[in-house]
């Protein structure tokens, strides 16, 4: 069996061509108080739906990166291998002042 994904199951999975890293672009509002829970431990994974409506699970170490002391706010780019591991998350937009 060859190891080279079909290019369906590499276009569905959000795979650019000749790049084998998914992109995931996640609307995220967290408060500072949901956010100590992930940063404490107490929470270990973040599960968002993707814009284009696919669940998206990963590692609730990652929001340290984007985390402020009001929370985390935006839209997100999260950037995952081929094997699911995350590679990077960063803001591609802002919300809407509340």
């Amino acid at each position: 069996m060859s190891s080279v994904m079909p290019n369906w199951r590499r276009w569905r999975m959000g795979l650019n061509s000749g790049n084998d890293v998914a992109t995931f672009d996640v609307v995220l509002n967290l408060s500072a108080e949901t956010c100590l829970a992930y940063y404490e431990g107490r929470i270990e994974q973040v599960v968002a739906v993707s814009l284009d409506g696919r669940r998206v699970a990963f590692p609730a170490v990652a929001l340290r990166r984007i985390m402020t002391r009001d929370g985390v706010r935006g839209v997100f780019r999260l950037e995952v291998s081929e094997q699911g591991r995350l590679l990077n998350i960063r803001q591609v937009a802002e919300l809407p002042a509340r």
